[in-house]
This record gives C-alpha cells, structure tokens and sequence, in this order.
C-alpha cells in the first residue's frame, strides 16, 4: 500500500470541505481493495453532505470491491408504508409525518415556496453485467428554489449536470471510467425580518428632520452636568490621587503605633534596670510618670488598632473599587454626550449606564460614609479619643514637671552627699575607680534622660488623626461632588430620554436579541406576540433567538431597559426588572431562559438590596432551551401584557452570506 493512499485517507478524514473530501474520493478509484471500497461505503452512508455521499456512492458502485446493492428501500411503520431511493443524491431516511388540518393565518405565516425546475434528465443504462459490462447515463438537474414568508424568506440553486461512461471488468476486478464530465453549483442565503413591525424605512426620513428639530432639547439638558463631571475630573487632585491618598494615610496609623510601641518598651526598661529598694523615695514617682505613659499609649494603641480593624475592608476595598467605578462612568458619560448628535440613541444608552453604575457607587459610598462616621462618633460630636490626645497629654506633663522637680531637688541632694574612701563600699569593691557618689551620679542622670524623653511619644502623636479626617474631608467632598452632578445628569437624562422616545419610541438596547424564533424543530408555533410556547411560559410574549453561552462573552443576556432587576420567583432561570422611566416606567420586564448573575436574588431573599441595571448591561447567561434555543420576553403592565415587539430596535434587510456547497467541476476523458 503505497503512501499516496494514506495521505488521500488523511484528507478525507481530517477536513471539513466537501471538495476536498469528494476530490480524495475521485482518487481512490485507482485503488482496488477493499480498504478503499469501505472507506468509500463510509462516506455514502454516513457523510454530512449530500454531494459527498453522492460521489461516494458513485465510486464504490464502480469499485471492484463493491457490495450489491438494493436498488429499493422500504419500511413499512404501521400501516404506512414508503419507498425510497438510496442512488438520489441526498442519500437520507425521510420520517413519517403526521398531517393535521391548518388554518389560512398558519400558513400563511408559514410562507409560499415557488420552485423553478426546468425539465431535467436523469437516464442510466447497464449494458452486460458488473463482471463484464459497460454503463453510461447523463444527469441534468437545473434547479431553483424560492421562498416568502413574514418572519424570513430564502433562495436556494441546485445546478448538477453529469455524464458518464464507464466500463466494468469485474472478472479481473477492474472498473474503468471511460468518460466523466459534471458539473456541481449549489448554493443559498436567507433573511430573517419581521415585515410587519420591522419594515419602517418609510419613516427614517421623517424622523431624521425630526431629529434636527428637538436636539437643542436633548443636548442642553445634559451639558450642565456634564459640565460638572468635567471639572470633577480636571480638579487640582484626581479622583485617582485623593482616594489613594486617604488609602495611604489610613494604612500609616498601625505603622505609627508600632513606633509608640517601641518608644514605651525603652521607658520601662530604663526603670527596669534600676533596682528601687537601693533607691531613696524619689524613685517613686519617676516610675509612676512611666507606668502612666505607657499606660496611655497601650489605650491609644489598642483604640486605634481597633478603629483600624473595623474599617480596614470599607476603607481599603469598597472606597477605591467605587472611586474607580465613578472615573471610569463619567469617561462613559462624557464619550457618550459626544456622540449624541450623531447617535442619540447609543448616546443615550451610554449616559444612562454611566449615570446608573454612578448612581450605584454613590450609594455604596454613603453607606461607608455612614459606617465611618459610626466609627468615628462624628453624628454623636464625641469623636475617638486618640483623635485628640491633649487630655492625656495634660495629665502626663503635669505628673512630668512635678518628678522634674523631684528629681532637681531631692536627687541633687542624694547624689551630692560624700563619703570618706573607707567608708566607701563601692569604692572598696571596685578599688577605687568608681563612688558611691559617682554612681549616685549615674542614676540620676540617667533618670532624668528618662524623664525629659517621656513626653517624646506625644509628639509623636501629636494630631495623629488629622491627616486621617483631611483625606476623609476630601474623598466625601468629591463624593458630594458626583452625587450633585449625578442628580443634574439624572434630570437632564430623563428629559432627552423622553425627547427621543417621542421621536423614535422606546426601544429595547440594540445588543438586545432580535431574531423571532421560527416554527418547527420541536417549537410549539410561531414566537410572535402572544407566545407561551403552549403552556411552557406563563407571561405572554415573544421568543427570540440566541444562542445558548456558558463563558463566551458573546452569550450573555444584557437588559433590554434600565431599572431594578431581580430573580423571578416563578423559577430560576427567570429575571424581572422593574422600569423606572420614560414611557415604560412601571412596566415589568420578565426575561426566561437565562441563568442570572450570582449577585441578583428574589427580592424577599435576607440578602436582597436593590440593584439597578442599565441598558446592555450583563444580567447572566442563556441556556438551553426546549427546542430552538431562545429567550422569552415579556413587558407586564398592571395585569395585562403588551407586545414587546415594538419595543425591539428596528433591522434592516440583512441576507445570511451566501453558502456555496459546491462550485466545481470533473473531467475524465480515456
């Protein structure tokens, strides 16, 4: 077996092109074993496509290896019964079918199909047998396929000429095609487009010169406030610079306790050192001085570790995240405000999500304002006592200037008190190079180093909370900022929002699904408003097309409209969101067959908060569904329900590109 066969089976076996695959098949006519007959027989069963399984068919019936067989298939399932063809083309079993009576509106929706098919020819002739034998036949097939319906039409050409002559030797297993000429071209494309609610081109020149008369009133609303944006973000200190800035004043207050720490153990092993029995009463109160300071820094040290602790994860965490998430929605806001002229409904949807995500991070930064200012007493006016040391530092510096004297007046005494060298124990014991005195002299020293460093820590501390309530002053003054400009963004939103919804209608977001999902594949009916795919959904609506998503990007589900979502309590892969304004406002949009995001629950769920969404924005994942995979969407009004089609963003004729299954031809001439 040579290694050109091996590499015709590689094709074969490892491409998705149906030329390539019916090319490899062609060539192994000229090999006569079995191997390359089953690979063919493969092929004619069990290939994807119709124009591969042909060709294969063609070849094993030629090949010498080749199997008999039947020309006819019939099954018989009850007492039905059909019969069909194995050497057509599309070598397939065709189901039984159950046929019930349909009314004008059902097949109508289901569209009319026209067929051009010239007359063809499809004429086949055995001369002898396969042992000894010729065949020869030509095939003419010329057709084209039409059809028109209101949810989609299609166009589709099936060209495939053929003529053969082949010569069969089967008593030395040989097969030879004496002339092969054919001629394959097969091809469609469709759309898919709602006519009655979608075919709007008549109006787009209406609403164009529309558009120019309201857009002073949709920009002059929001330039205010974008205005104030502006100068939030071009200040003299970035919102970057100040919320690190209060970050990194608040991680320094342990590292400042740590220091105090320090300058405490050395006061106390000074004392330590000195062993008081040996000492006169004076000693008394120096060690009292020292266990009072290190007494107060342990109290400020432990408030303020305290203090650090409670608001590490609000002031590290939430307070960055959300100073970021308030940068990165004003750049939105202001790109968006750009583009309005040219796109206000894009403008719009970007302002509105930048105005909600600001709104929602304002909203967190209240609450760790609040839980602040409970750490601090600010509400109550009784702030931290570590805020302001001067009581502790008054009582030190009293009990400091008292042993100062102490040590001025009775230490000078004691130490200037003389011995004669023999009575002296310290100068026998160490021979004369130290005194009593001298050493009297030492301690005293030593003492009063002590005394003059103990007010040390308190400058130290000295406003060590100040830094700490300047950061705090300044993130909550651009907080207050944002929230203003926020609330002047809002109004003017709203008010270019309804300017534009008088104009154009309120649309859903335009990455929003579109596509009405088609009858058939095991879908009950058609997905046109009132749908409840039978009694699978119990809102009525419209089911559109997606496609099902488990970590693609391009799978997520994002809001059709702004407003506070939540987890339907009917079922888990069912989201509400409640419609704040516009001409929506009070309308609950119901969304099935998406599997939400982790962070939306039931509104009676101990963990709910309100969380609002904007236009595109993500709300989870759509799975798989019953039949063609699709969302259902419904817009609920008081008690009754509205068609949501009217709601989509309008689409224009788009055809599916086109798909050429075959364009080629073969030539064999002997």
């Amino acid at each position: 077996m040579d290694h050109s066969y091996e590499y015709i089976i590689s094709h074969i076996n490892s491409t998705n092109s149906p030329w390539i695959k019916r090319s490899g098949i062609h060539a192994l006519r000229k090999y006569e074993h079995e191997y390359a007959a089953n690979v063919m027989l493969n092929a004619a069963l069990f290939d994807d496509d119709q124009n591969v399984r042909y060709e294969a068919l063609l070849q094993y019936r030629a090949h010498p290896k080749s199997k008999v067989i039947e020309p006819l298939d019939t099954r018989s399932v009850g007492n039905n019964s059909e019969t069909v063809n194995p050497y057509s083309s599309d070598i397939k079993h065709v189901g039984l079918h159950l046929r019930k009576k349909r009314g004008f509106f059902e097949d109508f929706m289901k569209g009319f199909n026209f067929k051009i098919e010239p007359p063809g020819v499809d004429f086949r002739k055995m001369l002898g047998s396969k042992d000894i034998g010729a065949s020869f036949g030509i095939i003419i097939k010329n057709n084209m396929y039409l059809k028109v319906a209101p949810l989609g039409s299609s166009f589709k050409v099936d060209i495939h000429d053929e003529a053969y002559a082949k010569v069969h030797l089967g008593i030395i297993n040989k097969n030879l095609d004496f002339l092969v000429a054919r001629l394959c071209f097969k091809g469609d494309t469709s759309y898919n487009l709602d006519l009655f609610q979608e075919n709007d081109m008549k109006n787009v020149g209406k609403r164009a010169s529309g558009f120019g008369s309201i857009i002073t009133n949709i920009v002059n609303p929001i330039r205010n406030a974008i205005s104030l944006f502006k100068k939030i973000i071009k200040g003299t200190l970035s919102i970057k610079n100040v919320f690190q800035n209060f970050v990194k004043v608040f991680e320094e207050l342990p590292l400042k306790i740590a220091n105090l720490r320090s300058n405490a153990r050395k006061l106390v092993d000074q004392i330590g050192s000195i062993d008081e029995s040996q000492l006169p009463p004076f000693i008394k109160p120096v060690k009292n001085l020292v266990d009072k300071v290190q007494n107060v820094l342990n109290t400020v040290k432990s408030d303020i570790l305290g203090f650090f602790n409670k608001l590490m994860q609000t002031i590290t965490v939430t307070i960055p995240d959300n100073g970021r998430q308030i940068f990165e929605s004003i750049k939105d806001v202001i790109e968006g405000f750009g583009i309005i002229v040219k796109d206000p409904k894009t403008a719009l949807a970007k302002i509105g999500k930048g105005a909600v995500q600001i709104f929602m991070s304002v909203l967190s930064l209240i609450n760790a304002k609040n839980t602040i200012q409970e750490a601090c007493n600010f509400v109550k006016g009784d702030p931290p006592e570590w805020f302001d040391l001067s009581k502790y530092y008054e009582e030190v510096k009293g009990l400091h200037d008292s042993v100062k004297n102490v040590l001025q007046n009775e230490a000078t005494e004691w130490m200037q008190e003389t011995f004669i060298d023999s009575e002296d124990s310290v100068y026998q014991l160490t021979k004369g190079k130290y005194t009593t005195q001298s050493m009297r002299r030492d301690v005293v020293l030593q003492l009063r180093s002590t005394v003059d460093e103990v007010l040390d820590p308190f400058t130290m501390l000295n406003n060590i909370a100040q830094p700490f309530i300047a950061a705090y002053e300044s993130v909550f003054g651009i907080v207050k900022a944002v929230k203003d400009a926020y609330h002047a963004l809002k109004d003017g939103y709203h008010l270019a929002l309804s300017a534009v919804n008088k104009l154009f209608g309120a649309k859903a977001h335009k990455k929003f699904p579109r596509k009405i999902r088609l009858a058939g594949n095991g879908c009950y009916g058609l997905g046109i408003y009132p749908s409840s795919g039978g009694s699978e959904y119990w809102a009525k609506g419209i089911d559109v097309e997606i496609k099902v998503g488990k970590v693609i990007k391009n799978f997520q589900v994002v809001a059709p409209f702004p407003g506070s979502i939540m987890l339907s309590k009917k079922g888990l892969n069912e989201i509400i969101i409640k419609a704040k304004g516009g001409s929506i406002k009070g309308m609950d949009i119901i969304i099935t067959n998406v599997a939400p995001e982790k962070d939306i629950v039931t509104e009676d769920d101990p963990s709910y908060v309100e969380k609002r969404v904007a236009a595109g924005a993500p709300i989870g994942k759509a799975v798989k569904s019953e039949c063609i995979n699709h969302i259902h969407l419904a817009m609920k009004k008081g008690e009754g329900f509205v068609d949501p089609t009217k709601f989509l963003e309008n689409r224009f004729f788009t055809f599916k590109p086109w798909e050429q299954y075959c364009d080629d031809y073969l030539l064999v001439w002997k």
